[in-house]
């Protein structure tokens, strides 16, 4: 039923069909998005790609962690505790990381029984209009953005992705992962950046790269040491621009990527607490 699959032999339109139509898929389980971030990978399949799970045999770097803050297992089917367990045991004599990001969509009962640490994330719903979405605000960040004067800033989209990349201090590895996902979300037209420059000196205030897939806008890269004003500025523009439409935003820094709009406690803002499953000398992310 579940059988070991060496990357060479994976069906990529099954696996990309699996990833799509799984009740918990999401853009980071895609054929090309591992393939960006990886180069290669083996598989965990059940029957005729009715269940997915990548498995990373290489060493996991520190640095691209937070490229895949979840993958598999991806199914079409009920993702019951055997299903998972029995995945999850055929991947751990395959890989020799420690570590793997298992997929938000795994309920905490079908662990039952393995130890596990906690890390959080959040989500924000656009499903109401903007004038909702923005009264959770907190007000001095609402007055800021609706009535200082922007004379001074310029904003800016469709930025190549080297230009973004080097914004950041990243080791080469991330950016060269960083750029092939860009570029492949852009010629798959899901993929969008968004910045902010000062006028006086062109510099980069603030910038981003999102990936729209499976309901949710995916912020896979945010400039670091960003001016807090510019990047309160670029998130409220991502926001008018999603507002009313049946998506969510995850953000690069999960939780702290939300603190420069103060949002207040609302049921648009989702928090999770996340769990690290530790399974027989094997360490699996649960990031929910």
């Amino acid at each position: 039923m579940y059988r070991y699959v060496p990357f060479e032999e994976i069906d990529k339109n099954k696996w990309n069909g699996a990833v799509h139509y799984a009740h918990n898929g999401n853009v980071h389980g895609y054929y090309w998005y591992l393939k960006a971030v990886f180069r290669e990978w083996d598989a965990v399949i059940e029957d005729d790609y009715q269940s997915v799970m990548p498995i990373i045999s290489s060493p996991l770097h520190d640095v691209i962690y937070d490229l895949i803050p979840q993958l598999g297992p991806y199914s079409v089917n009920v993702l019951h505790s055997s299903r998972i367990k029995d995945m999850i045991s055929v991947a751990s004599e395959h890989s020799s990381n420690a570590i793997y990001p298992l997929n938000r969509g795994i309920h905490l009962r079908s662990l039952k029984g393995l130890k596990t640490i906690e890390s959080p994330y959040a989500t924000f719903m656009l499903n109401k209009e903007y004038e909702a979405l923005s009264e959770q605000y907190d007000s001095d960040v609402f007055d800021a953005i609706h009535e200082e004067s922007k004379d001074h800033l310029s904003f800016v989209s469709g930025m190549k992705p080297e230009l973004l990349v080097d914004l950041s201090a990243f080791p080469a590895m991330k950016k060269n992962a960083l750029m092939r996902i860009m570029y492949n979300a852009i010629q798959r037209g899901i993929g969008f950046s968004n910045g902010i420059k000062s006028k006086s000196n062109d510099d980069f205030l603030a910038a981003s790269f999102f990936i729209a897939s499976h309901n949710t806008l995916y912020e896979i890269f945010t400039m670091p040491r960003a001016d807090m004003d510019a990047r309160r500025l670029l998130l409220d523009l991502v926001i008018r621009n999603g507002a009313g439409k049946p998506m969510n935003i995850q953000l690069y820094d999960e939780i702290d990527g939300l603190e420069p709009m103060g949002f207040k406690k609302s049921n648009s803002l989702q928090l999770y607490s996340g769990k690290t499953l530790t399974r027989i000398k094997k360490a699996i992310k649960l990031p929910y």
